[in-house]
C-alpha cells in the first residue's frame, strides 16, 4: 500500500499539475500469455488494484497514515485532486498498449488533443516498456512500483518512465554478494525467458563476473573472483519448459540458483 501511495505521489509531482489530474491505473487483473486464452488472477491482484484506488484517495484527502509526506504543508495546500480510472494491462504488451490505447481515447478531447495526465503502473516490465514508449511519444508521465527492468532507465526510448522501486541491477548485486559471502563460486539461474526475467538474469551474471576475492575479515580485495552462473530460459506456465530448465540444471550439476517467474 506504501508502495503504491509513493509511485501515485510521484506520478502527480512528474506530470503538469492539472487542478484535475486524469490518472490511468495499469493494473494487472489478468494473463493473456498463456495459449488458453485469457485467465482471471487471483484476489491477491484484486486487492493490489484496491490498494491503488486507496492511494488515489489517499492522496484527495491528503491523509498521511502510509505516505508521510502527504502531512507537509506543500500538500496541504495543494489544489490538484486525482481523477483514477483503472485499466487491465492483460500482465503482458499487447494487453498493455491495448490497455494505453483505451486510456488516450476515454480522454480524448475531440480537438486532437487528450487529456490523460498520468499513468500509475504496470506491474511487469514486460507490460511498461510498450507502454512507456507510446507515453514517452505522447507525454504523458509513467509511474511504475514493480517493473525493474534496467532497459527501462534508456531515456532516449522511455523518456517520461519512473518507478517507485530499485531496478534489477540493485536487487542482482545483492544477491551476488550473498553467494560470494556464502563461498558459492558456481550458480544456476532459471529465469522466466520475457523483459523482466531476461534483464534480471543478465543483470546477475554481470554481477557475478564482477565480484572481488575477500581478505580474512570478509573485505573486498583488488583480486578478481568471479562466480560462474548456469542459465536456462523457462516459459511462464509451461511445465515441460520447467522440466527442461531442472534437467539442464541436473546435468550441469547446479547445487544452488534462483529461479526468477
Amino acid at each position: 500500500m506504501r508502495l503504491l501511495s509513493v509511485a501515485a505521489l510521484a506520478a502527480i509531482l512528474a506530470t503538469a499539475m492539472a487542478k484535475t489530474n486524469n490518472i490511468a491505473l495499469m493494473m494487472r487483473l489478468t494473463d493473456l500469455r498463456n495459449a488458453a486464452g485469457e485467465e482471471v488472477l487471483s484476489d491477491v491482484w484484486r486487492g493490489i488494484a484496491m490498494g491503488a484506488l486507496l492511494a488515489v484517495k489517499d492522496f484527495n484527502d491528503r491523509n498521511d497514515r502510509f505516505t508521510p509526506a502527504l502531512g507537509e504543508a506543500q500538500y496541504a495546500s495543494c489544489d490538484v485532486d486525482l481523477a483514477p480510472t483503472m485499466y487491465d494491462t492483460g500482465s503482458n504488451s499487447k494487453g498493455s498498449i491495448m490497455a494505453y490505447r483505451e486510456a488516450r481515447a476515454d480522454q480524448d478531447n475531440g480537438d486532437g488533443t487528450y487529456s490523460l495526465h498520468s499513468i500509475l503502473g504496470a506491474a511487469r516490465s514486460d507490460a511498461s516498456k510498450p507502454m512507456a514508449t507510446l507515453g514517452g511519444i505522447d507525454g504523458v508521465p509513467q509511474m511504475s512500483y514493480w517493473s525493474t527492468s534496467d532497459a527501462l532507465d534508456d531515456k532516449s526510448v522511455y523518456t517520461y518512465f519512473g518507478r517507485s522501486i530499485p531496478a534489477d541491477s540493485a536487487t542482482t548485486k545483492a544477491a551476488a554478494e550473498l553467494m560470494s559471502n556464502l563461498g558459492y563460486e558456481y550458480v544456476g539461474v532459471a529465469y522466466v525467458d520475457d523483459p523482466y526475467g531476461a534483464s534480471w538474469k543478465d543483470a546477475f551474471v554481470a554481477a557475478c563476473s564482477a565480484m572481488k576475492c575477500k581478505d580474512e575479515a570478509g573485505n573486498p580485495t583488488e583480486e578478481s573472483c568471479p562466480i560462474q552462473v548456469i542459465t536456462t530460459g523457462l516459459v511462464g506456465g509451461n511445465q515441460e519448459s520447467v522440466e527442461q530448465s531442472v534437467a539442464i540444471f541436473k546435468e550441469a550439476d547446479v547445487k544452488i540458483g534462483f529461479i526468477v517467474t
